[in-house]
């Protein structure tokens, strides 16, 4: 047995540098050795595929889980190259340019996701910034002018909104100066190497001090931060050691986004972090929720263990004027191994009716049961880039009312309180054929052709 568990960490450890895909194809036949790398080649061959809607040569289209195109171009053995588009999780575009072997390589620009406005234009090489670049206020005057080397400015001057310089970096080391959207100094110190490296000091967006000290390699280092409620000194940064709070400008407010435990600069230990959106509540007044919370823990900068996160989702009953009838709040309980999702986790609707149990694998499901709001099971089977693929489903009285093999079949969806959300056709796991969608409330919203995921004819109208 000993000499069992010693090969076991020999092997671990001779081929710990290659990546997974790369054990995959060298142990696709060797069962004994895959347990030793904890691989399991039937999971890891369901997500190692990006979902490509088109030819893996020529034009096509890649969707997120939300059906949301996010890239639109070309392709070469199943890569992106050549020319192609990029969109966010909305739809926005985010980038339009040139690709080689599924990276940023040769001439592109980058938007403004919510203006469609170029912020930046020039020169990537392996998907940073590399070569001479331009970036742009909203008035459309640059920003800054220059080089970049792998993704850091270089060479290169920073202008002011009107036009005058305001520093200039040779071989990426100078004084520079950042500032936020609203004009407010962000930023001042010593660059080297393209980063943070020696005196600076940080403000919070409304010009209050955030923090003084020294940095190395971009991190803080050496210095004293401030509470930003009441101006104290708070938390002391010794060798990059410390406790550090994060705030960040949102629609014109100071919000807190991140704290924890930091060691040698990296992020080691608790943590808890914060997203936040902007709404009208029930009498119109602008306000800023919190849409997600996040708590767990680190290990040198990647999330690690079990996470706990909270996602809080607003429900419109008239959305054209802006009246919420109810905010939904989901629990998440997952573990996670190098920052993504890998292993158990369940999703609890008002942080303790059960809807979701099951297994990740690189961020995304594998396998798990669905279960209505009153606990009957919904749905159990498998799933393939966060959709269901094979299985089951089921009405609140036990019933199958479809299955899907190899994400193709004649489905029916259900709102977590039972009533029908969706009825159609998959194929390969997207929408397609005729179908029809409900609101929450039963009334038909559309009814027609889905083609790869997306709405294509509406034949209700």
């Amino acid at each position: 047995m000993i000499n069992d568990i010693h090969s076991s960490f020999i092997i671990k450890n001779m081929l710990s540098f290659l990546n997974d895909d790369r054990k995959i194809r060298l142990f696709i036949y060797n069962k004994k050795i895959q347990n030793i790398l904890g691989l399991n080649i039937l999971d890891f061959r369901r997500f190692s595929w990006r979902y490509i809607i088109g030819e893996r040569n020529g034009k096509g289209k890649e969707f997120n889980y939300k059906d949301i195109l996010i890239y639109e171009g070309e392709y070469l053995k199943g890569k992106r190259n050549g020319k192609g588009k990029e969109f966010n999780d909305d739809g926005d575009i985010i980038y339009k340019g040139e690709y080689l072997n599924g990276k940023r390589n040769g001439k592109g620009a980058e938007y403004n996701k919510d203006e469609d406005e170029i912020i930046f234009e020039g020169e990537y090489f392996n998907g940073k910034r590399n070569g001479k670049g331009k970036e742009y206020y909203w008035n459309e005057k640059i920003k800054f002018e220059g080089e970049y080397l792998n993704g850091k400015e270089w060479n290169r001057k920073r202008c002011d909104e009107n036009g005058n310089i305001i520093y200039e970096l040779i071989k990426g080391a100078g004084k520079v100066k950042k500032y936020f959207n609203n004009g407010n100094l962000k930023f001042e110190g010593e660059y080297k190497n393209g980063l943070e490296n020696g005196k600076g000091m940080e403000n919070y967006p409304d010009g209050k001090i955030k923090f003084v000290g020294e940095y190395i390699n971009g991190k803080k280092w050496d210095g004293i931060e401030y509470d930003y409620k009441d101006e104290n000194i708070k938390y002391e940064i010794k060798d990059g050691n410390g406790y550090i709070k994060e705030y960040d400008e949102y629609e014109d407010e100071i919000l807190l986004i991140s704290e924890g435990e930091y060691i040698k600069g990296e992020k080691n230990g608790k943590f808890e972090e914060y997203e936040y959106d902007s709404y009208y509540d029930d009498y119109l007044y602008y306000d800023v929720k919190t849409t997600k919370k996040l708590k767990g823990e680190y290990l040198i900068g990647e999330k690690n263990g079990k996470w706990e996160e909270y996602f809080f989702e607003r429900i419109l009953d008239d959305p054209q004027n802006f009246y919420f009838i109810n905010e939904l709040n989901f629990k998440f309980e997952v573990d996670y191994l190098n920052g993504k999702r890998n292993g158990k986790g369940k999703i609890y609707l008002y942080g303790k009716r059960l809807i979701f149990e099951g297994e990740y694998l690189y961020g995304y499901k594998i396998k798990g049961k669905e279960y209505y709001e009153d606990g009957k099971l919904k749905f159990e089977g498998e799933y393939l880039n966060d959709k269901k693929w094979n299985g089951k489903g089921y009405d609140k009285d036990g019933n199958i009312i479809y299955e899907l093999i190899k994400g193709t079949g004649k489905a029916k969806e259900y709102f977590n309180n039972g009533n029908l959300k969706f009825e159609g056709e998959y194929l390969n796991g997207y929408r397609n054929g005729i179908c029809k969608e409900y609101d929450d409330h039963w009334h038909l919203i559309f009814e027609g052709e889905y083609k790869n995921g997306q709405r294509w004819n509406d034949i209700g109208k």
